[in-house]
This record gives structure tokens, sequence and C-alpha cells, in this order.
């Protein structure tokens, strides 16, 4: 609501949007140039102003890989499936649960927000919180304080979860060669 009404007092004329009511949102923090940058509980309600919540059934699509998205979402409660097409089938490649983002891509590269993969409802009552990136775009031009803050969010998501990945790799390339060094070296017998 501050935010809006910041808006007015500028002579700016907005439309009131859906607000809603901040959750328990963790503060995120990222150190940089030896100060704390962080999205404080008034830095989540002015980017929250903007949001919509939207529940989905078990194996429901959310978002189609290949189609538009324009929106950061945010898996509210429940847990969603990611996966992909491949000339094999469709693979899952992982899942995610309360308070993981998808589609932040649409927001940092807005030329490129076509889903890389599809979305979809991992079970019964899946609630995904939504932000349009338009909403936010034009938050960051009259809240410019936040951009900053809400970008170092953004980059400590995406680090973590490259982090995630590396991991995942890593386990992946020692179960690869375990694999072979058996296929060299088979187990007298066979295996029991």
């Amino acid at each position: 609501m501050f935010f809006l009404l910041e808006l007015a007092k500028q002579g700016i004329n907005v439309k009131k949007t859906k607000i809603g009511v901040l959750n328990t949102v963790s503060t995120n923090t990222l150190l940089g140039r030896g100060e704390v940058i962080r999205m404080g509980p008034n830095d989540w309600e002015v980017v929250l102003e903007g949001k919509s919540v939207k529940t989905f059934e078990d194996g429901e699509i959310i978002l189609k890989e290949g189609s538009k998205v324009d929106s950061i979402y945010q898996v509210s409660s429940g847990r969603v499936r990611i996966s992909k097409k491949t000339v094999e089938g469709e693979v899952t490649l992982a899942h995610m649960t309360e308070g993981m983002l998808f589609g932040e891509m649409s927001f940092l590269e807005p030329k490129n927000s076509n889903a890389t993969a599809s979305i979809t409802a991992d079970g019964p009552g899946v609630s995904v919180t939504m932000i349009p990136t338009s909403f936010l775009h034009l938050t960051y031009v009259y809240r410019p304080d936040i951009a900053g803050k809400f970008y170092s969010y953004l980059c400590q998501t995406l680090t973590s979860r490259i982090g995630e990945r590396i991991k995942d790799l890593d386990k992946s390339r020692l179960e690869l060669k375990k694999s072979r060094h058996l296929d060299r070296h088979p187990v007298k017998g066979g295996i029991k």
C-alpha cells in the first residue's frame, strides 16, 4: 500500500492492484562491497503488491515448455515437477517445493522469455504466487532502491541453484566412473 501512496503523492495515476498480506518471508542477504544488501519486509510488501495466487490440481500444467513467460513464480504450497521433452519422451529434471522460484529468467532476459521446461503440479492443492515482470519493472522505475536488493536476491537464488546442480553433476560423474570401472573389471561370478 505504501508504494501506491508514494506514487499518488508524486501525481502518478495508478490503478490499485491486488494487495496480498505479507506472509513469513525470509530476509535474504548478499554481501557486497562490505555491506549487507537485503530485501526487508517493507521491500517485500512493495514487490508483493502486484502478486496473484493460483491453485493447481495434481498433474495440471502451470507452465508449458516453449510458452511465453511473463511472471516470476514462487511455489507457495505443495510441490511442482520440472520436466523437459526429449527424443525418448518426457524426462523429470527436478522437483521444487514451498518457497522456491521459477520463471526468474524472464525477468532477467525478457527477450528470451520462453519456458525452457514444463512445470506441473505434483500433488493436490499446489499453490503458486505469480508476480508479473511488467509490474516489477515499473516498480523499479519508481523505487530504484528496491531494484538492487531484488537483483541481489535473484543472484543469491541462482547461485544457490547452480551450486546444487554442480553437486548433482559431480554425483552423476562419480556414479558414471563407478559403472565404467565395473564394466572394465567385472565381479567374478556376476552381481548377486
